[in-house]
């Protein structure tokens, strides 16, 4: 995988999960990774029975010499890929060379993928569906992902198997009361144009315009943007009431103390994690199309069209003015079970192993 371990986030809490679930069922996971990561990370993927190895040469591309290697001394009988380009030829010859029997694609991206037509089209096509037979499954992270990969690279339904993404959920147990609720909007995430925050932004302003007193908006992340929006908050009406949080390690209580949960994406999000921490917050959430985005809130998300200024701020008003039927509190409430009942990492990880270790 072209991952790189670096805190407690829900990546790793799922990689040493998956260990953890393998090594009961007598299987091992050897990570190939560009770097190790910290060394709590190291020591805990050992304590739960698996192996890393890394080499900086995996950051950024798929270097055949250094997996061919780690094959060629680990001796796997299946290969996992993640993060490098699924129909690379480099890559293909490489997951299926002597011992390994099994082959799998994680795909996680969330990179548009190119509507081609015409003759480019049907050879995009032909490709997808002739050299996807070099994996047992790909493994695509919501139905949305799989609608594309099938219509836009020919890859055939029965090649793919979705399982949703999970996240850890002991820190949303026990939600905040309702007196202890903060005047804010949340947004977590990375401060960059796809993530949709100059469009929050701007919605937020003319929401602002109609509503002076209306509730904080707090942005937790960083990124490109960060710095450039503070210096133009600091000469905006809006100064004081929009706040640049950072790089935060409680998100989860942020999300779940705010009024309600902002995700403005504007790329085909392929699963968001961000967006199933605010299910699990049982806080009202607002989301753009974007993606798989409204298929993971099913009926109770607030779902505008993406890049929709105008769309966004009448969301917001509706939603802190509890002007929608059902409320947005019964809307976070059956946001909230629909996370405990289908996003849980325990279930991903159930899943992955049945995949790549089933039960005898």
């Amino acid at each position: 995988m072209d991952l790189i371990p670096r805190g407690r986030r829900t990546w790793e809490a799922w990689l040493l999960d998956l260990t953890a679930t393998l090594a009961a069922r007598d299987s091992q996971l050897c990570l190939l990774l560009p770097e190790v990561g910290p060394e709590w990370f190291q020591q805990e993927l050992e304590t739960a029975g698996g192996q890393l190895r890394a080499n900086p040469a995996l950051r950024g591309r798929f270097d055949k010499p250094v997996v061919q290697a780690a094959i060629t001394e680990l001796q796997p009988t299946s290969v996992v890929v993640g993060f490098y380009p699924m129909l690379s030829p480099t890559v293909l010859s490489t997951v299926r060379m002597r011992p390994v029997t099994e082959a799998y694609y994680i795909d996680q991206s969330s990179l548009e993928i190119p509507v081609r037509t015409g003759w480019k089209g049907l050879a995009t096509r032909l490709r997808g569906r002739m050299f996807s037979k070099r994996y047992q499954k790909i493994i695509t992270v919501s139905d949305f992902k799989a609608g594309r990969l099938t219509s836009r690279l020919g890859i055939p339904g029965e090649r793919l198997k979705r399982i949703y993404n999970g996240v850890p959920l002991q820190r949303f147990q026990t939600p905040p009361t309702p007196g202890e609720l903060r005047d804010a909007i949340v947004f977590a995430g990375q401060m960059a144009s796809y993530k949709g925050v100059t469009t929050l932004l701007q919605a937020y302003r003319l929401m602002a315009e109609r509503w002076p007193d209306c509730p904080t908006l707090q942005f937790a992340g960083e990124g490109p943007l960060k710095e450039p929006l503070i210096q133009e908050m600091r000469d905006s009406p809006l100064a004081g009431k929009v706040e640049f949080l950072g790089q935060r390690q409680d998100v989860p209580e942020l999300m779940m103390s705010g009024r309600c949960v902002v995700i403005p994406s504007e790329w085909d999000e392929a699963c968001a994690f961000s967006a199933l921490e605010a299910m699990a917050a049982g806080r009202p959430v607002i989301t753009s199309d974007a993606g798989s985005l409204p298929e993971l809130m099913g009926p109770d998300g607030v779902v505008f069209k993406k890049k929709d200024v105008s769309g966004l701020s009448s969301a917001l008003e509706k939603v802190l003015r509890g002007e929608l039927s059902p409320s947005p509190d019964e809307k976070a409430a059956r946001l909230r079970k629909r996370a405990f009942e289908h996003f849980t990492l325990e279930r991903m990880t159930r899943e992955y192993a049945d995949l790549l270790a089933p039960m005898k």
